[in-house]
């Protein structure tokens, strides 16, 4: 892990390499996962993109053509630095910030089960045109070594700009196994467990239909359903999530990782 490897550093990169117990030292290109399965459930609320990090260099891999598109390079990014000097520089405390209480929440009290989880947060980035736009950032750990460090990383990148500009400021770690914990962090103070509302099944699958902007009735036609039980469903829905739109649905349910 130096110069010569042609590693390039970046503003996460110390805190990410501090911790021992992160990182591997010997990830090699054809260990690299099938990601089919991490993104077969991407609601595209907004433009999106992904790409996978390998941590022993840095480089990104499988990276989605729209994210020359949307933050306007003629070539694709081959390196992780390239990304984050996209980000707003009034945002760079709070990544970082975001970053450090991750991996402390996710290795302190997991470092058995890394695989088990995902994080989300929120941050400017500059687009195509120069303006900055606000993205919702999740990054799961898609690979370990055998020593249980991490190889591989998936981030995905969703502009959420249309739905909100006001960060909400807050860290969410999630479980993906099935007790589907979630833990809300304030990065600048002590964090809070926070329950997530819980939503039916057929709730769960009407939801991205709304984050879609999908009438009742256009829902209706798709899960083969009447259009009351769907505004009886939408109705459990908001009362639930205890919003009054659905916008203020959507950004909360970003949030709360269930979109």
């Amino acid at each position: 892990m130096n110069s010569s490897s042609g590693k390039k550093k970046h503003m996460l990169s110390e805190i990410w390499e501090s911790n021992p117990n992160l990182l591997s030292d010997s990830a090699l290109a054809s260990q690299c996962p099938d990601i089919g399965k991490y993104l077969a459930d991407i609601l595209t609320v907004g433009p999106y993109y992904y790409y996978i990090i390998n941590v022993k260099n840095y480089e990104l891999s499988n990276i989605h053509a729209q994210l020359s598109h949307i933050h306007g390079f003629t070539q694709p990014p081959i390196q992780l630095n390239e990304i984050i000097d996209l980000i707003h520089p009034d945002d760079l405390e709070f990544v970082q910030l975001a970053e450090k209480k991750s991996i402390e929440r996710i290795i302190t009290d997991y470092s058995d089960s890394i695989l088990n989880w995902k994080s989300s947060y929120c941050f400017r980035m500059r687009v195509a045109d120069s303006t900055y736009h606000l993205f919702h950032h999740q990054a799961v750990h898609i690979a370990v070594d055998d020593d249980n460090k991490l190889t591989y990383a998936l981030n995905i990148h969703t502009d959420i700009q249309h739905i909100t500009q006001e960060n909400s400021g807050l860290l969410l770690v999630q479980s993906l196994n099935q007790e589907k914990e979630y833990i809300q962090i304030d990065p600048y103070e002590q964090e809070e467990k926070t329950k997530i509302p819980e939503l039916s099944k057929r709730e769960m699958e009407i939801l991205p239909y709304i984050a879609n902007g999908h009438s009742s009735k256009r829902i209706a036609d798709l899960l083969f359903i009447s259009v009351d039980t769907v505004r009886s469903h939408r109705k459990n829905i908001l009362k639930k999530t205890k919003t009054n739109s659905s916008n203020v649905l959507i950004k909360k349910c970003l949030e709360w990782g269930l979109l």
